[in-house]
Order: structure tokens, then sequence, then C-alpha cells
């Protein structure tokens, strides 16, 4: 791919650069803002792209003034641009900010790129959460240049803002919830041997995700259909080199000397984001899955941790354990 550089006016520069070219900022911007989550990092991209995008053809974008930067990457389908991932595995997705701030003129700059190449029609980015500005002010941009512009709501994705201490937690639940959470943990704690940790290091995390998938799988049919082996090589290459920079979490419940309960999930800017999870249905009346998370929450307050995240879906479990709703939208733009 050839490096084209287009100023589009005095303060304004978009380049368009091939994989290896980024690198080096795509990791600067990033790394320069605690807006960006997880799945926005280029080696998580890379991992993806690696097991289900080898085909695929991409174009990457980045716009920039003195002050901000925003990285674009795009996935090319026929004349329509996508983000790189999907949504099977990637829970959030957006832009790649520097910051949110002044950040509206190299919104509209990426815009009158788009409205001008020809090889676009359309513009389908989806998982995008909340707090980010993009839905609202591409939005504007979008129907300024003449797109037709259709905004979606797809999923709920509640998280918790950890307070300081674990009974502050607890204490933030309703009653019932409360009393639910503590009675379990009683019944727990009155078993002789019951350990609960978490993996930080590689060596201990690419020996223990095959006890990781075997729980996951255990847990429910649809979990078992979900873990197909291209999920199962995204997951383990994730997780171990997520683990290089310090990011991965894989945590595990023991009863009797027995893995019962897993959760793989990954710290970015003291928020932990919880990915996925199994445990063993013949322990469900101890309800090993309920509390492997109760404990990964205790574990990331003691971790001075800000926000606890479930990530997609409206299981049950995620509000009675606290979760507030925060949601992800699709924006579906199409030229006139």
């Amino acid at each position: 791919m050839t490096n084209k550089n287009i100023v589009l006016n005095t303060n304004k520069n978009l380049q368009e650069l091939s994989w290896d070219q980024i690198s080096d900022q795509w990791d600067e911007v990033f790394n320069s803002f605690d807006g960006n989550r997880f799945f926005q990092s280029q080696i998580v991209k890379n991992i993806w792209k690696k097991n289900f995008g080898k085909d695929s053809k991409y174009k990457i974008f980045v716009v920039s003034d003195t002050n901000n930067k925003i990285i674009s990457p795009f996935k090319i389908n026929k004349n329509k641009y996508t983000f790189i991932g999907s949504k099977d595995l990637f829970d959030y997705q957006d832009l790649i900010y520097s910051g949110h701030n002044g950040i509206d003129e190299l919104l509209e700059t990426l815009v009158i790129f788009l409205s001008n190449d020809l090889s676009i029609n359309e513009l389908e980015l989806d998982s995008i959460p909340t707090s980010s500005p993009t839905i609202e002010k591409i939005t504007v941009y979008l129907k300024k240049y003449n797109w037709d512009v259709e905004i979606s709501l797809e999923d709920v994705s509640p998280r918790i803002i950890l307070p300081e201490t674990f009974e502050e937690y607890l204490s933030s639940l309703n009653k019932k919830n409360r009393h639910e959470i503590r009675r379990k943990l009683r019944r727990l704690n009155k078993i002789e041997s019951v350990k609960s940790y978490e993996f930080s290091d590689k060596k201990d995390i690419k020996e223990n995700m095959g006890e990781f998938f075997r729980l996951l799988r255990k847990s429910t049919p649809d979990k078992n259909n979900f873990m197909t082996v291209n999920r199962e090589n995204f997951f383990r290459d994730i997780s171990i080199n997520m683990s290089k920079l310090g990011s991965t979490r894989l945590r595990f419940l023991e009863v009797d000397n027995k893995k019962v309960a897993t959760s793989l999930s990954f710290l970015k800017d003291k928020v932990k984001y919880l990915y996925n999870s199994g445990y063993d249905p013949e322990y469900s009346d101890l309800s090993v899955g309920v509390l492997n998370h109760v404990l990964s929450i205790q574990h990331s307050i003691l971790e001075n941790h800000l926000i606890f995240d479930f990530m997609r879906g409206d299981e049950v479990y995620k509000y009675r354990l606290g979760g507030v709703d925060e949601t992800v939208s699709k924006v579906l733009a199409k030229k006139r």
C-alpha cells in the first residue's frame, strides 16, 4: 500500500497508512487516552486479522492536527467500510482517539474524505459505546455531506463503578441481592478446601487456558457451540499476547482441589473487562459461577480498579451484582 498524504485544509492532515506504517502511531494514540478500550489496540486487531481476516482488505486512516489524532481502521467489504473485527468477539468498537476534546474538525475531515472516496457507498460502524462522541458527532457531518444515516441500539453493557471497599460495594446492592451474596459466600466458605486465585503471568496463562476452555464449554450448550476451533485460537492468542503487556487476568475458583469456575478478563486504565467465563454445572448448587465474579469484583477493589465491566449482554446475574447499563449502538450510513 502506498502512503497517501492528503491535505484537506491548512490545519488538518489525513494519511492512509499500511499496517506496518501505522504501528508506532497506533500504539501512541491508543495508550494516550483512557477512553480507548482494549479492543481498539492494534495487537487485538492484528490477532483478529490473523485468525479471521487474512483475505480481507483494509483501509487505515490517520487524521491529525497540532493537538489531536484519530485513527480510523476499516475493513472493506465490496463498497462498504466497517470496523476491523466482528461483533461475536468485539464487545466494543470505535475510532481510536488521542482525546475527545477538539475533535470535531478532525471528524469532519474524515467524513469529507470518505464522501469523496468513490470506492465506498456505505459505512457500518457497530458496537460503539454510549460514552464515545462518535455516534453524535460523526452523524452530524455524515448528514451534512449528504449521507442517509440510521442509528440503532445494539445491546446493553452493564458495568459497576467500584467503591473503595468490598463492604461499600455490598452495601450499594439492594437488600435482597446483598443478602444472597453474603449467604452464598458463607456457604462456600464452610467448605474446607476452597481457593480463589488469578493468573497474570504469561507462563501460567498458557498452562491454564485448557482448563478455561473446558469450563467454558461445560457451562452451557450455547457456550460450547460458540467456542469453535478458530475462536479458541483467537482467545488463546489474545490472552497470551495481552499477558505480555500485563493486561490478561485468568481467574479460577477451586473446590476440593478441582477447578469449578473460571473467567477471562483484560485490564486497561483501571477498568477490568470481563471477556468470558465458565463453570462446572455439577457445582451449580454452590453458585460457583456467580461467586467467581463476586470474588473477581472483590479483587478488583483491592487492586484499586475504577470500573468492573461485564460487557455486552443483559444476563440477570450482572444486575444482581450491581451492573448499571451502558449501551452500544450502530451507525449505518449510505451515500445518497
